[in-house]
């Protein structure tokens, strides 16, 4: 009499009752173990190599944030060294003392003031209006 290890006789009825050596099922269970550690250590290598990547972009935008605030700097000291420029320019005794020098400019007296337009023009206060009563009489 021959049978096989996979299947057992016809003894209940007739149907064919089939056992499975736990060599298979071990060797599935291992199989599913095996294949879900590779699916985690692809996962954790994805994540790794995400956070190398994001660590290379966050260090790129630091040094263009330091590049930019040296800019920043520069500029800002040039602002300042020209506000004072503009405040040293602005004093009244250099711009006398330029008129004067540089342009041949006069204080006013009355024997330097030229009056424009007779005595009735000069009681209104738009000179506009005086022009253009000058202009038109």
């Amino acid at each position: 009499m021959q049978v096989a290890t996979n299947v057992a006789g016809t003894m209940n009825g007739g149907a064919r009752v089939e056992r499975r050596s736990y060599s298979n099922i071990n060797r599935n269970t291992r199989a599913k173990q095996n294949s879900r550690m590779l699916a985690v250590v692809i996962i954790a290598g994805i994540m790794c190599l995400m956070m190398v990547v994001m660590s290379a972009f966050a260090a790129n935008l630091n040094q263009e944030n330091n590049q930019l605030q040296k800019k920043n700097d520069y500029i800002q000291a040039e602002v300042d060294s020209l506000n004072t420029k503009i405040n040293d320019a602005s004093n009244i005794n250099k711009i006398e003392k330029t008129a004067t020098e540089k342009f041949g400019m006069v204080h006013s007296e009355s024997q330097n003031c030229i009056t424009i337009g007779d005595s009735k023009s000069s009681s209104k206060t738009n000179l506009a209006s005086a022009i253009k009563d000058e202009a038109y009489e």
